[in-house]
């Protein structure tokens, strides 16, 4: 991602800070501060305590959107990035090697939306809605290869499952699948609520979220 390469452009590898052979804290000299990338090889979890005071560095998502955060910083899958504060790399870099990394828990649920679906008064008795999910630690895939290792990621393409119901045609909601969309044909007119919900692979279960459909 362009925005997440902008936090380490012009700056001096200085390789990875980790004790734990399944994490990455890659550590970079820059000029305006120094930067660690955390993240995970097998897309578990973590956590690492970070022997710092929480003024002498901020935490960053691949946006370079401010997260909130304590000394226990939680990463996995997608990165995260540590931004140092008035301190060099090298101190920067000697506090995450002695730092202790433990597993985490995932309680955190996928963020979803829906990505299509009619907007506004439709004449059309066919029609089709879309949704998708997003979750930093449970990540749908097909054995696809890792780029850190070089080797197969274990297949898991029900990481994420989805329930959906168009409430006031469907009878009750549908069977957790990990499809990700849905045509409806033949519907009558009228004012319909088009739900959908989705669950991660720990069993952490989004918010409803919600579309209105009016057929004419």
């Amino acid at each position: 991602m362009a925005i997440a390469g902008s936090l380490i452009d012009h700056s001096v590898g200085l390789g990875n800070a980790s004790s734990d052979p399944q994490t990455f804290l890659l550590v970079f000299d820059k000029a305006g501060g120094p930067i660690a990338a955390l993240f995970t090889s097998d897309n578990q979890p973590r956590q690492i305590t970070i022997s710092l005071s929480s003024s002498q560095f901020q935490v960053l998502d691949e946006l370079g959107n401010l997260l909130p955060s304590g000394t226990t910083i939680r990463y996995g899958r997608i990165p995260v990035y540590l931004k140092g504060i008035g301190i060099t790399a090298a101190m920067l870099k000697s506090a995450l090697q002695t730092s202790a990394i433990t597993a985490a828990t995932d309680t955190i649920p996928p963020n979803l939306s829906i990505s299509d679906a009619p907007r506004g008064p439709i004449a059309e008795h066919n029609f089709r809605v879309r949704w998708i999910a997003l979750d930093d630690f449970s990540y749908p895939n097909l054995g696809e290869i890792n780029f850190v290792t070089n080797t197969a990621s274990t297949p898991n393409p029900n990481a994420i499952l989805y329930s959906y119901n168009l409430i006031g045609y469907s009878g009750s909601w549908s069977s957790w699948s990990a499809g990700t969309y849905v045509d409806f044909s033949n519907v009558p007119s009228g004012s319909y609520t088009f739900s959908v919900m989705a669950k991660d692979s720990a069993g952490n279960q989004s918010a409803v979220v919600s579309r209105n459909i009016v057929i004419n």
